[in-house]
């Protein structure tokens, strides 16, 4: 209830709950945990008071020693923290090496918040991007990729997606951890609008300059099913930007990717590059890709070949 959230904060209840985590026991602290989280639910005074009073340290702490249920809802307060204040992506630093042991081996809920801390956690920090990589972190989100929940799969798929981007090291720790046959699994089997747009925004951000990659991806099938994306009545423009950007970046180093994309056809291409109803930002992305194949500015048609 946001009335009573606002009169915990405004009553001192987050300070509170943070002595309680310094010097409770056990279940004193899940409950302080469980507080702290449902405090912080739309309402950010609460959170900045969490920074003010430094409870990010006690919050890292409870992701090794507390319960199963106060490790979730700390994986949750740092996740919310992270992705409101870009200014504590410094100090989720240390959370790094909690998160992707909780992402590993904790409870299902557990591990769909460690996701998505993770997620908001390397945008824009090349710092937690090599933390993450140090501790084996990519491995621990293909995994999750593979064996987790939908909602799990979708959050370690937009974290793969960030700690990618702009990041060598990460792209190629990806790929041999087989990120890219995970990914490409997802947009096969999942049904979820989010799920697909994150798998997609992954293999974008992972074939970015990166030649083995894009070549990864032609091993493993993974034009059609991006072309596919582009051929469904229900894509959001989210996903269209997305599988299209994949495909672009997919071509830059590619001769192979090249002659897939011609070889399928290229009718789905041409009609949002050339559609105004789609979003600026995909028909972009339809001119990259269209360039990189080489095609002249004014050229139409294409292979009549399907999409998928």
């Amino acid at each position: 209830h946001t009335g009573n959230r606002e009169a915990f904060q405004v009553g001192g209840g987050v300070e509170s709950m943070l002595r309680i985590l310094r010097t409770g026991d056990a279940h004193a602290q899940e409950n302080a945990t469980t507080a702290l989280w449902n405090a912080m639910v739309d309402n950010e005074a609460s959170r900045v008071d969490l920074i003010k009073h430094h409870g990010m340290p006690l919050l890292i702490q409870q992701l090794t020693t507390g319960t199963p249920i106060g490790q979730e809802l700390a994986a949750g307060a740092i996740w919310k923290t992270c992705a409101n204040d870009p200014s504590q992506k410094e100090e989720v630093l240390r959370a790094i090496a909690g998160l992707v042991k909780l992402l590993a081996s904790g409870t299902t809920s557990a591990q769909e918040q460690a996701a998505g801390a993770l997620r908001s956690a390397c945008i824009n920090s090349p710092t937690n991007k090599r933390e993450l990589n140090r501790v084996n972190g990519i491995a621990a989100l293909v995994e999750a990729v593979r064996m987790g929940t939908v909602r799990c799969k979708e959050q370690a798929s937009a974290a793969l997606a960030n700690a990618s981007a702009n990041s060598a090291e990460n792209q190629a720790a990806a790929r041999h951890a087989g990120a890219i046959p995970e990914l490409l699994n997802l947009i096969k089997t999942e049904g979820s609008p989010q799920v697909l747009e994150c798998a997609a925004a992954a293999l974008r951000n992972l074939c970015v300059s990166c030649a083995e990659n894009q070549d990864e991806l032609n091993r493993c099938g993974g034009i059609q099913p991006l072309l596919a994306l582009l051929a469904r009545h229900d894509a959001s423009p989210q996903l269209l930007e997305y599988a299209m950007g994949a495909l672009w970046k997919a071509c830059t180093l590619s001769d192979l990717n090249r002659q897939t994309i011609l070889a399928c056809g290229i009718a789905p291409v041409e009609a949002l590059r050339s559609s105004d109803s789609v979003p600026p930002e995909v028909r972009r992305c339809a001119e990259g890709l269209w360039q990189a194949l080489g095609l002249q500015r004014g050229a139409g048609g294409g292979g009549a070949g399907g999409a998928g």
